[in-house]
């Protein structure tokens, strides 16, 4: 079997699931147990989606993230506001200069998202002329774990 394919299941490939229940691990994790279409139940940690509002009877559109080496599937439901690839607007916090290893300068510029969740952006370049005051224009170029990942983006129309 193709490391991308799992019990019928491709990578980056969304499927609906149905969230069956939540457990408590030994160690206060929880996790929902979902069903994939063939019936087939699988492990999806709680803490990252806390904002998703997902509860037990419900059938949550996710995403086969990654499959590891072992067969692990890797979730990310859909986001409940958020879609990648669209350009959305965040309320500015702060910015900053920093360094690190892979270059002298970088440009970090942190913002909310609609749950006042911090965002930080990471830029090689000082991008001022795409800063609008309090409100920053983002493009939406990944979630994993229920974190976004954005790109500096010009205005919306």
């Amino acid at each position: 079997m193709s490391k991308n394919v799992k019990y019928g299941l491709e990578e980056k490939k969304a499927y609906i699931f149905d969230v069956l229940k939540i457990i408590e691990s030994e160690n206060n994790e929880k996790f929902y147990i979902i069903v994939d279409p063939n019936g087939k139940k699988h492990l999806m940690p709680s803490k990252y989606y806390k904002n998703y509002n997902i509860n037990v009877g419900d059938k949550i559109k996710c995403y086969i993230d990654k499959i590891n080496c072992v067969g692990k599937l890797f979730f990310e439901p859909e986001h409940p506001y958020y879609k990648r690839n669209n350009i959305y607007k965040f309320k500015f916090l702060y910015s900053d200069n920093g360094e690190n290893k892979h270059s002298s300068s970088i440009f970090n510029i942190n913002v909310y998202d609609i749950y006042n969740n911090v965002c930080t952006i990471v830029e090689k370049d000082n991008k001022n002329e795409l800063l609008y005051g309090d409100i920053v224009y983002c493009k939406l170029d990944r979630i994993k774990k229920g974190h976004l990942y954005l790109s500096l983006a010009s205005k919306i129309d």
